[in-house]
């Protein structure tokens, strides 16, 4: 069934995951005593106290431009969370937080290649974040590499069968692909880990139409908007009662 040609069925699409991290701005070793049990302070070697204190001195800038990175993120200034995050990542070349949140500031400037690259270093240093994976698959399929795309979502879901961003995701590429029966499903799946997920009824509602049916659509959207109020995303609200407007034109 091809849509009315009242009726536009496009898919809202949901965010990126941030970094998500809680940062530390202080950091404090553990006492002698739980460090070495049975040892006093005047029996330590001064060059394990050297180690400590060199290690403390060098995590501080790194959890600064962390932190920097997330508020940039935060505030949507993305080349200065590139920078910010290419700071800590040569700081501690292993950090995966470094990666996770400069593909992230990559992705939002459409730098999809950089940010895959970043992506994958940061799997190869956390293989089982479903995070990560789902994120990836949004850059493969900007790329329009859907093959790619549906293998890391599958890879998400995988590790995580509860996490809805990839289900999300994953319906949105089925819904591209014109595969509606996929979609609806992972649509449905959105919903039963995040039930109150408007943008999720609000797509579901998309596959519906393009099913014929139009009861379910309608409910779906009249959902999605009462939801998107109780959030106060008024454009998401509006957006939505335009569309059962058109609906009702029909």
């Amino acid at each position: 069934m091809s849509p009315s040609p009242k009726v536009k069925t496009t898919l809202i699409s949901v965010g990126v995951g941030l970094v998500g991290m809680a940062i530390a701005f202080s950091v404090h070793s553990r006492s002698l005593t739980e460090n070495l049990g049975w040892e006093t302070p005047e029996n330590v070697d001064s060059s394990w106290r050297q180690e400590q204190l060199r290690k403390s001195a060098l995590s501080q800038p790194y959890l600064s431009a962390i932190a920097a990175g997330q508020a940039s993120l935060e505030a949507e200034d993305y080349e200065a969370a590139v920078n910010d995050f290419s700071r800590a990542i040569n700081l501690s070349p292993d950090s995966t937080r470094g990666y996770h949140g400069r593909a992230i500031a990559r992705l939002k400037t459409e730098d999809y290649n950089g940010a895959i690259r970043d992506f994958t270093r940061a799997l190869e240093l956390d293989q089982d974040d479903a995070r990560t994976y789902t994120n990836r698959g949004r850059a493969y399929s900007a790329l329009g590499d859907s093959e790619a795309a549906l293998e890391d979502y599958n890879r998400a879901i995988a590790l995580n069968p509860d996490y809805g961003d990839a289900y999300f995701n994953r319906a949105s590429l089925y819904f591209e692909l014109g595969d509606y029966d996929q979609a609806l499903n992972d649509f449905t799946e959105t919903l039963v880990a995040e039930p109150e997920s408007a943008k999720a009824f609000y797509n579901r509602a998309m596959v519906y139409l393009e099913l014929d049916r139009l009861n379910s659509a309608i409910a779906d959207l009249e959902t999605a908007e009462a939801l998107f109020r109780k959030q106060d995303d008024f454009a998401g609200s509006e957006y939505t009662l335009e569309t059962l407007k058109r609906l009702d034109r029909r």
